[in-house]
């Protein structure tokens, strides 16, 4: 912890970011290799990782709050 600063934390926040972002196109990838064109998503993303995901083309689409209440269901990403 000697040498820990804030740029150590960004890179810690980034990092999290990034495989949280690795882990969503993951399964795009796996859905769309089997014909599909949503994917579901039951747990809450990080902004920066749904903004990124709309920069490449997909739709991220928030769920009701009733949905994410009684599923568990946070968005449906999509790619038609």
């Amino acid at each position: 912890m000697e040498n820990f600063n804030a740029d150590s934390a960004r890179k810690i926040v980034s990092s999290i970011q990034n495989d949280e972002l690795h882990g969503i196109l993951v399964d795009i990838k796996s859905r769309a290799e089997a014909g599909e064109t949503d994917l579901h998503v039951y747990k809450s993303l990080r902004v920066a990782t749904k903004n990124e995901l709309v920069v490449r083309g997909f739709e991220v689409h928030n769920q009701s709050s009733i949905a994410i209440q009684k599923e568990n269901l946070y968005y449906t990403i999509s790619w038609k």
